[in-house]
């Protein structure tokens, strides 16, 4: 959202407001989904409905866990609003165009993929076209860092930072994975390191890489190792474990230099090659798994892992063996997520073959429940076994305090939305 902001602040004759609703301070694990969604309607109304008439456009991020928001700001806060209204995001891209004109016949443009460029030329063009989906290949030159641009400040000790936009693979449980614009681009050398030069003189402690794929390409190790040598900022990366495997000594050489301070993160999700196959994952050569593994170990790198349950195919027993692997190649740090199928996923169309039940879980996002081979209490057990993980690596930590890389890392979830004249 912030990279969106940025690449409008570079034209004079676009004035925009962000409003950015933290979902998170509105609920919590004992409040009920029609107490959180009430809290946040009055919020809505307080603070965005005044706020409209000002505006030529209004564009709102619409996502798994926004639905429910949108819907009530397009049926009653926008219900008079004579702008234009842009819907973009996660749901939007993996929406059909048929579902989307049926769900949100008030909207008048949608979004698909990155919209950095789209939404400038809709905006300064009054896109006098009746084409209502959109869906543009981004323009370099408008990935505008936001750092650089004052969009995102410097006085928070973790920061968020991006060196490419896209990701070569098409994981079956992820939106962007499903999506037809699979080029990778990488973001100028200029702005990264100087990106960097700002962080280095700045009291951040974490930069949270958020590409897709970091270790992927032949540019990620020379950025890694600017940080490192110029700054003494701590790293955490989502990296593919495969990848570690196939010439890459140098990049586990800089991991080893600087153990103290980078974070590895990478999905395994699954150690049995039909579960992954139905997700989208190619086949895990566990011989390979476990010697990378073991290289992290050997070299004190510290690492996390993610895993996935409720996948058709799989049984309360075959996730535990998952487990089980892992923690015998020695991490004991492992994140169990339940899966959720994408709109445009090749499993939302056989769901009937593998006889999926899907219910709304919290913040109203639909998750698999149940499936062939699996039951409903099946999968309430599955959940018991993740919250056991964490658990445990908790009780970890207070054993180990002195591991600076130990925090459990929640996903905070907002719901952007942006006016803009």
């Amino acid at each position: 959202m912030a990279s969106i902001l940025s690449s409008l602040k570079q034209e004079k004759n676009i004035t925009y407001k962000h409003i950015c609703i933290d979902l998170n301070q509105f609920q919590n694990n004992q409040q009920h989904i029609s107490e959180a969604l009430d809290k946040i309607k009055k919020h809505i109304d307080k603070n965005i409905e005044p706020l409209i008439n000002q505006y030529d456009f209004i564009n709102i991020g619409l996502s798994s866990w926004t639905y429910d928001c949108v819907q009530y700001l397009l049926n009653k806060t926008l219900i008079d609003y004579n702008g234009k209204i842009i819907l973009g995001g996660y749901d939007v891209t993996a929406m059909g165009n048929k579902d989307l004109f049926e769900k949100f016949p008030q909207v008048n443009y949608f979004m698909k993929g990155y919209v950095e460029t789209a939404l400038k030329e809709l905006i300064l063009s009054n896109h006098p076209s009746k084409k209502r989906i959109i869906e543009k290949s981004i323009d370099p030159s408008d990935l505008v860092s936001p750092y650089l641009n004052k969009i995102l400040p410097l006085n928070t000790p973790k920061i968020h930072w991006e060196t490419k936009r896209g990701c070569p693979y098409k994981c079956g449980f992820c939106e962007w994975g499903n999506h037809l614009q699979k080029n990778v681009i990488d973001l100028p050398k200029s702005r990264l390191l100087k990106e960097i030069d700002l962080f280095a003189s700045s009291n951040i402690k974490e930069i949270n890489v958020i590409d897709g794929t970091f270790n992927f390409g032949d540019k990620f190790i020379y950025y890694l190792k600017y940080i490192l040598e110029h700054t003494l900022i701590n790293v955490t990366l989502q990296v593919r474990i495969e990848l570690m495997y196939q010439k890459q000594e140098e990049f586990l050489k800089l991991c080893t230099q600087y153990n103290h301070r980078i974070f590895l993160e990478f999905g395994i999700q699954s150690i049995h090659d039909k579960e992954l196959e139905i997700i989208g994952r190619k086949k895990t050569k566990l011989n390979q798994l476990s010697e990378v593994m073991q290289k992290l170990n050997n070299r004190k790198i510290n690492y996390r892992t993610s895993i996935i349950y409720a996948i058709p195919t799989q049984t309360i027993e075959s996730f535990q063996q998952t487990i089980d692997y892992i923690k015998e190649q020695g991490c004991h740090k492992i994140n169990a997520f339940p899966l959720r199928i994408p709109l445009n996923a090749k499993l939302q169309r056989n769901k009937g073959d593998y006889k999926i039940k899907e219910e709304p879980q919290e913040m109203n996002i639909v998750k698999v429940v149940a499936s062939d081979s699996f039951t409903k209490n099946d999968f309430k057990k599955m959940g018991q076994i993740s919250k056991q993980l964490l658990m445990d690596e908790k009780k970890q930590l207070r054993i180990s305090v002195s591991r600076k890389h130990g925090n459990i890392i929640q996903n905070k979830q907002s719901f952007p939305v942006y006016a803009i004249s």
